[in-house]
């Protein structure tokens, strides 16, 4: 069976404003500095490379291969590998281009296919490619307009994305055009990214005219010129007619300008709204603020509707026009149609949102560190992970040893230093702890890929990108786990000792064993009372009230009166109270006030500061006497009640009833 792969008709640019490029793009930058180049050249090949394309670079002063190189190793920890095995070329321009001779057009355009034709083959997605152009100028432009042209039809309906770098200082106002003309769109950076520059061609057509131009020198221009911009143009007087316009324009508005029509002032466009669509009246618009009172608007967007209902959004360049006495007389407008752009952006907007949601729920932060400044960039979610102020951080030994738990340094410090061993995997991975502004501290997991330049002995780190991950919540829970772990073992213990305690002394010296078994049941069913009232409590304590309850639950209510404050008991006092009173209770109801219809019991207790007394009482039982020997509750109450509530048990055997009166620490 024969399987056909299938490539995606676009891919990912690398650039902010525009995330993606159709296969067969011809794409134009705009550059005046290296580092322009930089900004804009190394995410465009960094996604071509991680899209499974091959790559070809042609550079070019100020920004030679060997700039080109330090640029992609910082942006990708493989880059060496994937130049060694071919997937990405770097040439010098010299090489490639000589302006002393004729440019082989067809040989450099047979080359390009040629490779286009080969990636494909190998199993890549396509070729990506860029040149620099900074050394071509008016003396050679028609020559390369020619091929520009031709590089414009050949990527069609291709797997070619291809750039090419300019400088608009060497291009005059109709070779800028032309630059605009031979290419998808044009830019200017990685994040302020218009599909042309307009900005730049109203300069050099300015420049061609009058220094400053006036609204003559508008009207004056060849038409030709202004038809050839493949951006909407037009200008209009401080009464708001329209006095010129170009084909752009009246294409954009989807119908004829009508110049000098009394009934359309300012703005051509049918009907005008913010982004937010509110309406613009015609005395409002931009064109109209221009020409009434001298304002300039630059990249301005706004939604246009067109007589046939079409929607589309608009950045418009507006600036006002002055006679030679600086009076304004009029404004010109260039504006063009960004609509894909805009909903890209949007797009990008909304898997922004969707990634900090992401970021957020799960408690995480990314961050980048550079050792040669010292200083880890750390976006919002971070910041709030490690509670700075801003995304700038400076790693010196003061910021550090304020920051993060000194506890915790030696084994971050030993970490760091493993993963920039440049014979490393280049993995970083740590748990710390990180001062918060009200003197917390919130334990983090950290976690990054270390970014090197170089190979062999020449290879050094450069960078730790990363991301950390609020853990407080883990360890707290770790941290919980283990207390209730240990809680449990010393429960168990005391448990098991309190039942053997019980058994021995229910069984010592007992003459019966079915009486002795019952008696035996009921303590511990007491015991089980007494648990349950604690685990229900989180073995945080109970109120004396219910512990009482509990403990006289088996016995008639209508005779017990109880009686007391409010007061919360640790759950070893809980515990200890419950088998005395079970004692009491039970004495009572075989010998006591509980054994006839008219006994009663009173249990009261009183709080002293620092310490319990229980009492008690029982009335109107059978005559009593003190016992011949002393049982299990006797022991019970000398003896658990010394050792478990650092107290006292007092007992009396007045003939009206049994009186007993309990003392603890609490």
């Amino acid at each position: 069976m024969v399987q056909t792969r299938v490539h995606q008709q676009e891919a990912p640019s690398g650039l902010t404003a525009t995330p993606v490029l159709r296969w067969g793009s011809h794409v134009g930058h705009l550059f005046e500095r290296a580092d322009e180049l930089r900004d804009v050249l190394a995410p465009y090949f960094k996604a071509g490379l991680e899209n499974n394309e091959r790559c070809l670079w042609v550079t070019g002063a100020p920004f030679g291969p060997r700039e080109a190189r330090t640029a992609m190793r910082a942006v990708m920890a493989d880059f060496d590998e994937r130049e060694r095995s071919g997937q990405i070329e770097i040439l010098d321009g010299d090489a490639f281009y000589d302006p002393n001779e004729p440019l082989p057009t067809d040989a450099l355009l047979a080359d390009l296919e040629a490779r286009a034709v080969a990636a494909v083959a190998a199993g890549y997605e396509g070729l990506r490619t860029s040149g620099n152009c900074a050394w071509v100028g008016h003396q050679n432009w028609r020559e390369f307009r020619s091929y520009e042209a031709r590089v414009q039809k050949s990527v069609r309906g291709r797997r070619m994305i291809c750039m090419c770098s300019y400088r608009p200082e060497k291009l005059r106002a109709a070779e800028m055009i032309d630059v605009i003309d031979c290419h998808d769109l044009v830019l200017r950076s990685a994040q302020d990214v218009g599909n042309v520059r307009t900005t730049e061609v109203i300069r050099q057509l300015s420049n061609s005219l009058a220094e400053p131009p006036t609204l003559e020198a508008w009207l004056e221009l060849d038409q030709s010129i202004l038809d050839a911009l493949p951006v909407g143009f037009y200008c209009c007087d401080v009464d708001g007619s329209i006095l010129r316009t170009n084909q752009k324009a009246t294409e954009l508005w989807g119908r004829p300008g009508r110049l000098l029509d009394a009934g359309i002032r300012f703005c051509g466009s049918f009907r005008l709204e913010n982004l937010d669509g509110g309406f613009i009246a015609p005395d409002q618009t931009p064109m109209a603020r221009a020409a009434l009172h001298g304002e300039t608007f630059d990249a301005t967007e706004a939604v246009v509707q067109n007589p046939d209902g079409r929607r589309w959004v608009a950045r418009v360049h507006v600036a006002p026009l002055r006679d030679a006495a600086g009076r304004v007389v009029g404004a010109v407008n260039c504006f063009q149609d960004i609509t894909r752009e805009h909903e890209m952006r949007a797009a990008l907007e909304r898997q922004q949102q969707t990634f900090d949601l992401a970021m957020v729920a799960s408690q995480m932060g990314t961050w980048r560190y550079t050792l040669a400044d010292n200083i880890c960039v750390y976006d919002h979610n971070a910041q709030r992970l490690y509670d700075l102020t801003e995304a700038r951080f400076l790693h010196d030994e003061e910021g550090v040893k304020a920051k993060f738990h000194a506890d915790d340094m030696d084994v971050m410090w030993s970490r760091v230093a493993q993963a920039l061993d440049p014979e490393g995997d280049g993995k970083y991975e740590v748990e710390y702890r990180v001062k918060q502004s009200d003197g917390s501290w919130r334990w983090l997991s950290a976690w990054g890929t270390v970014e090197f330049e170089g190979k062999g002995a020449d290879r050094r780190p450069v960078a730790i990108s990363g991301a950390s991950r609020d853990l407080s919540e883990l360890k707290q829970a770790e941290e919980l786990r283990r207390l209730l772990v240990n809680e449990l073992k010393h429960r168990v213990k005391n448990t098991l000792a309190t039942v053997q305690s019980i058994a021995a002394q229910t069984l010592r010296g007992a003459s019966d064993l079915q009486v002795a078994r019952r008696a035996l049941d009921e303590r511990i069913i007491s015991l089980s009372r007494a648990h349950d009232l604690l685990t229900a409590r989180d073995w945080a304590g109970a109120d004396l009230t219910e512990v009482v309850l509990r403990a006289m639950e088996p016995f008639p209510a209508e005779q017990v009166e109880i009686s007391g404050p409010h007061l919360e008991v640790p759950s070893g006092h809980a515990l200890a109270l419950s088998l005395a009173l079970h004692e009491l209770a039970t004495n009572a109801a075989k010998y006591g006030a509980l054994s006839v219809q008219a006994g009663r019991i009173e249990i009261r207790w009183l709080f002293e500061p620092g310490r319990l007394r229980l009492i008690w009482q029982e009335r109107g039982g059978p005559r009593v006497s003190p016992p011949a020997r002393r049982g299990f509750g006797s022991r019970l109450l000398e003896e658990a009640i010394s050792r478990d509530l650092a107290g006292g048990a007092t007992v009396e055997y007045a003939p009206e009833g049994v009186r007993c009166e309990l003392t603890a620490l609490i």
